[in-house]
């Protein structure tokens, strides 16, 4: 059974890799996702769903509105869309999907044709029987099945790392999940002993550990060659530990090393003896048996290592200490302001501080004028690029001042013309240089100006319904001539220039905390003479109201 204890499975993971004693069969990866869309696979999707195998929470795309047990009654075009559709999450589910936040059962740290075989050799099990098929598509292991993803991605790391040590070497002829665990556990005793046996004489050489700090509680250093990377890695699970293969090259950069922690003092997560490895480029901080550590215990290993000299010497340390206060919703608007400050600083940085609860509006406001250049695209204006998230962000924040929106507003006023100018200088040339009419001209820049309208018309909605902002800023907003003559772009600044009488109204009113949402809701309700009653007059309907009484 597969429901092995979790601090037993690995303790025989050693940091030794060698090559099968035997050349087994070559097969790619790619090769084996072709195969995996085969019609004998299909037809096994399709005989698990007649069955009634389904996957409700989440449900896959497309799939939404189809209960469980329909599927047998479908016409068959029907079900042939269906199975695409699962065969796509069976990939998935064998090989992980980033944006689905899926992790595969094929492990990643292996060569192209150790995937390749173990895809192959995975897709022949769920053809055989009924119950892997089951477990594979939906994760979860059915009825006596005792088997789990993390167990088998685990026995297949170690199977190919470790290959010389396997008894049989060959996959092919392993029959099940069952049986490769048991020769993952029958091959521990080698491995260890031969791993013990191994010396890294360049492990050693100048260089190769450099020590940040070597006391009673903690060791901690920094790995810069393979031979450092076998020797400290011994009894743990690290692929950049293992000799046989090349992930240690794959990991490391000089600007970018591996970090090694050893424990000494009994507090948690380990006792003395434990090992960490942290690599920051990939954002992995594990325990020897290269599990995940929490966000607490990643927090505290680096805290760690920031007080050593190491920060000062790799940038990537202090890009990722400023992360972790970001991401601190206990972050004080002392550091905050210290991090805006940060030469270091970029952009996204800027956007999170902006977003922060604890923000002041002295940031707020330093931060509004910020006109640089950035890696926030918002398209076509000739490659010029705009900071127009960090300005919506700004105008989001409740510790916003009606100085720093002024700020945003005139900013943000500045760089639209500049897109506008931009854009009317790209398009007047390619008008020239390709001979078009002036007819063509003339839709093309409607066009784009409306594109660039709208890149910065959700932050102006966002500055009229800021709580902070002026009536001087709102009566600007309603003067200021957006081009709304242009039928393509009529709707849009319409709909900025209502919600800046809603919010005058509003104000006549007396009432307070009118945002976002109330303004775009009101609206909805003026369009209706019912429900339009309830609202504060708009200036024009007061007027309207006024001649009525003198006509009376």
């Amino acid at each position: 059974m597969y429901l092995r204890p979790s601090n037993k499975w690995k303790e025989f993971l050693l940091a030794e890799s060698s090559q099968p004693a035997g050349l087994l069969t070559e097969i790619t990866l790619a090769s084996a996702v072709t195969n995996l869309f085969s019609k004998k696979t299909q037809k096994m999707i399709r005989r698990e769903l007649d069955a009634g195998t389904w996957i409700q929470h989440p449900p896959i795309a497309g799939t939404q509105d189809i209960k469980p047990g329909e599927f047998s009654s479908f016409p068959e075009d029907k079900k042939d869309r269906v199975v695409q559709l699962y065969t796509n999450h069976f990939k998935d589910q064998l090989l992980g999907n980033q944006d689905r936040q899926i992790t595969g059962i094929i492990p990643q740290d292996l060569e192209d044709n150790q995937k390749g075989l173990a895809l192959t050799w995975i897709v022949r099990l769920a053809r055989q029987d009924d119950r892997t098929a089951g477990f594979l598509l939906t994760g979860y292991p059915g009825r006596g099945v005792g088997i789990e993803f993390p167990a088998v991605r685990e026995d297949l790391e170690t199977f190919f790392h470790y290959q010389r040590f396997m008894e049989p070497p060959d996959l092919n002829r392993i029959k099940d999940f069952d049986e490769l665990e048991g020769v993952v556990l029958n091959a521990r005793d080698a491995i260890r002993d031969h791993q013990q046996s191994k010396t890294y004489e360049d492990a050693e050489a100048e260089g190769a550990q450099e020590v940040f700090r070597d006391d009673d509680e903690w060791k901690i250093l920094a790995i810069h060659n393979k031979g450092a990377a076998c020797e400290l890695g011994k009894g743990t699970g690290w692929c950049t530990a293992a000799p046989g293969l090349n992930f240690f090259a794959q990991y490391y950069k000089p600007e970018d090393p591996l970090f090694y922690f050893e424990q000494r003092s009994d507090e948690k997560p380990g006792a003395p003896g434990a090992k960490f490895q942290a690599h920051y480029g990939s954002g992995q901080f594990n325990d020897k048996d290269d599990r995940p550590l929490s966000t607490h215990w990643r927090k505290k290993l680096h805290n760690l290592l920031m007080q050593t000299e190491a920060p000062g010497k790799y940038s990537i340390l202090r890009k990722q200490d400023r992360k972790f206060k970001l991401e601190d919703q206990s972050t004080s608007a002392e550091e905050l302001a210290e991090l805006a400050d940060n030469k270091e600083a970029e952009f996204l940085d800027l956007t999170t501080i902006a977003m922060h609860p604890n923000v002041s509006p002295e940031t707020l406001l330093k931060v509004a004028s910020v006109s640089l250049r950035t890696k926030d695209y918002v398209g076509g204006g000739g490659g010029d690029t705009y900071p127009t998230s960090l300005k919506e962000q700004i105008a989001r924040n409740p510790n916003t001042t009606s100085e720093a929106l002024d700020a945003v507003w005139e900013e943000s006023l500045k760089d639209y013309n500049t897109m506008k100018e931009s854009a009317l200088k790209i398009l007047t040339k390619k008008k020239e240089s390709d001979d078009l009419s002036e007819a063509w001209l003339i839709g093309a820049l409607a066009r784009r100006d409306t594109a660039i309208y709208g890149h910065w018309g959700q932050i102006w909605q966002r500055l009229v319904a800021h709580e902070n902002v002026s009536n001087e800023l709102l009566n600007t907003i309603i003067e200021t001539d957006f081009g709304e003559d242009s039928w393509d772009r009529r709707d849009a600044v319409k709909l900025l220039k209502d919600m800046v009488r809603e919010k005058r109204a509003s104000r006549r009113a007396g009432e307070e905390g009118i945002g976002y949402v109330d303004l775009r809701s009101r609206l909805i309700r003026r369009r209706s003479s019912r429900t339009s009653k309830a609202l504060p007059p708009l200036a024009e309907q007061r007027i309207i109201q006024r001649w009525h009484k003198i006509i009376k």
